[in-house]
């Protein structure tokens, strides 16, 4: 939030365009650094939404932000979240620990960036690139072998190993 504060400071055009939109449920901390980072003219908290509606609203988004709480214990944590991301083909901006699995999946997909909550001037620089390639139009990425994630595939694959483990035991 720090980031996006000092943008906001910065580039008047830039504020003009941040909205921040949250779908689901919200921790209560987020909501008053939110706050405590005076975003909140630029912020929308739209709470639980059927599938298809929150689906649109990361199909709209022009950045998708994933954030996973910056302890030791959720560095192995992979939420499902990150695969309905994948979906959307739109460049996600993930901030956790450090080092968290996360960023592997991430990097190895193409879909984005990960930082750790200590690299405010890295996450800075990228919110501003990709607001610059948004306002040139040009803002999008090439994932690459995301299609193993879609539901065919994992249904697919599933099959295939349901039908080796009823061939072994026949």
């Amino acid at each position: 939030w720090e980031a996006l504060a000092e943008l906001v400071q910065e580039d008047k055009v830039f504020e003009s365009h941040l909205e921040l939109r949250f779908v689901g449920q919200v921790s209560e901390s987020l909501v008053e650094s939110i706050y405590e980072y005076k975003l909140e003219d630029h912020t929308r908290f739209l709470g639980y939404l059927p599938h298809k509606q929150a689906q649109q609203e990361m199909f709209n988004a022009q950045v998708l932000l994933l954030i996973e709480k910056n302890k030791t214990e959720t560095q192995d944590i992979i939420p499902g979240k990150l695969f309905e991301y994948f979906q959307s083909q739109r460049p996600i901006l993930g901030i956790g620990p450090n080092p968290w699995d996360v960023s592997n999946f991430i990097q190895k997909h193409r879909c984005g960036f990960t930082f750790g909550y200590e690299d405010k001037d890295e996450i800075k620089y990228t919110i501003k690139a990709y607001y610059e390639a948004y306002m040139k139009g040009k803002l999008f990425i090439k994932p690459r072998g995301i299609e193993i994630y879609h539901r065919k595939q994992l249904t697919k694959s599933l099959a295939e190993v349901i039908r080796l483990q009823v061939n072994q035991t026949a």
